[in-house]
């Protein structure tokens, strides 16, 4: 009899342990974890995930309203809204040039999209949301792609002007808004930290004060590492929003020669502010289409937006990056990391160091210029082909 007990006990436990784990499996988050990324369905929309721990989008809204994009991470073990397409405005296309007498050399001309359909790629962990409308009678239709890759959000989005007509003066823009707090950090590698306050106050460097409508966006090919980063205290966390840029030209540039896409920040009302990347349109110290050419120094940078000739497709590849700051001041340290995953620098096409050391030597000697006068050195310009030319235009 003790025997038949002990069995049946045993027999039993194992059907409660058999339900807890298929309850486990079956409840949407951890099948979400075990699966790879699923679209689920929550209150107020749908959730993009792959795990509990990693970032994941949320798409409030519905089929017939359309849907927006949040992108949330974890903080302090809660789920936490850091940034977003602004609402109503998943991908925005402006269609005007200089026209507005406020923003001279600058686009205008709003027009902006929801997101009408969303599909999963299952073979791909691809989430596939569409969008489509009409911008001055001609059709155009939009997509993003969304997967995980190196702890952030890869978005391969398209713009597709259908019209076999041509439009002009377009700028393609994708802005990522951030509610800011308290004592608010950003970073523009390689060209603003913060304002860069440690500058001397009669140098022309780039600068981008902390107050409303100020903005500054620069060439994505002139930064070190592409992205732009904000940190700042939300509700007791120190949380933080990035956009990494994988460089590339822009097709139908009216810049043809010159156009790559472009990086920036503008501060909002509100206590907020937008991160851009737009199709080529920069602007310096509250100077529109203007550049730092050189040290000390702005050029004019005009006409960066696109001709859109007929049946094109404009693509571009950008990662969101949003999370806890492990220390402040430190958070870009974290979307520097994973651009190390994305871009993978060690093993870029690259010529060998020694090969590289024995150029920059051949260039060095080849350049130097010895004069019979004591002026010795490397010339800072290339005012002729000769050095030694050079050296006497120099000094005359």
């Amino acid at each position: 009899m003790k025997v038949r007990n002990s069995i049946s006990s045993f027999l039993i436990w194992c059907g409660l342990i058999a339900c807890a784990c298929l309850w486990f499996l079956s409840c949407p988050i951890h099948a979400a974890n075990r699966l790879g990324p699923r679209l689920l369905e929550v209150k107020g929309g749908k959730l993009w995930m792959n795990s509990e721990d990693g970032p994941r989008i949320y798409f409030p809204g519905s089929i017939a309203s359309g849907f927006d994009t949040v992108f949330q991470a974890k903080v302090d073990g809660r789920w936490q809204s850091i940034a977003a397409f602004p609402s109503g405005k998943v991908w925005v296309v402006y269609n005007e040039w200089g026209k507005n007498i406020w923003d001279p050399q600058w686009f205008s001309g709003q027009h902006s999209f929801k997101i009408s359909t969303l599909r999963t790629i299952s073979d791909l962990g691809v989430l596939e949301a569409t969008g489509q409308g009409f911008i001055d009678g001609a059709e155009w239709e939009f997509s993003d792609r969304y997967s995980f890759e190196a702890g952030a959000i890869k978005v391969v989005r398209s713009w597709h002007h259908l019209s076999t007509l041509s439009q002009a003066a377009i700028t393609l823009a994708t802005l990522v808004r951030v509610n800011l707090g308290g004592d608010t950090r950003w970073m523009l590698p390689g060209i603003i930290y913060n304002d860069n306050p440690g500058t001397y106050p009669t140098r022309q460097v780039p600068h981008l004060p902390y107050v409303p409508f100020a903005k500054g966006v620069y060439e994505e090919n002139r930064f070190p590492v592409p992205f732009v980063n904000m940190e700042s205290t939300v509700a007791s966390h120190r949380i933080y929003a990035s956009i990494i840029s994988v460089p590339s030209r822009v097709p139908e540039a009216h810049r043809s020669e010159d156009q790559w896409w472009s990086l920036g920040l503008q501060w909002l009302w509100g206590n907020k502010a937008d991160l851009m990347l737009l199709s080529g349109a920069v602007t310096t110290n509250g100077m529109n289409s203007m550049v730092y050419g050189h040290l000390n120094g702005f050029d004019p940078y005009e006409g960066a937006y696109i001709d859109a000739k007929g049946n094109v497709t404009f693509q571009k590849t950008f990662y969101i990056d949003v999370g806890a700051a492990k220390r402040k001041g430190y958070s870009f340290r974290e979307t520097l990391w994973k651009t190390f995953k994305i871009f993978d620098p060690y093993r870029t096409q690259s010529i060998p160091f020694d090969q590289a050391m024995d150029l920059k030597f051949q260039y060095a000697a080849n350049t130097f210029y010895h004069g019979t006068n004591g002026a010795d050195g490397f010339p800072l310009m290339s005012l002729a082909e000769d050095p030694r030319t050079v050296c006497t235009e120099l000094r005359e």
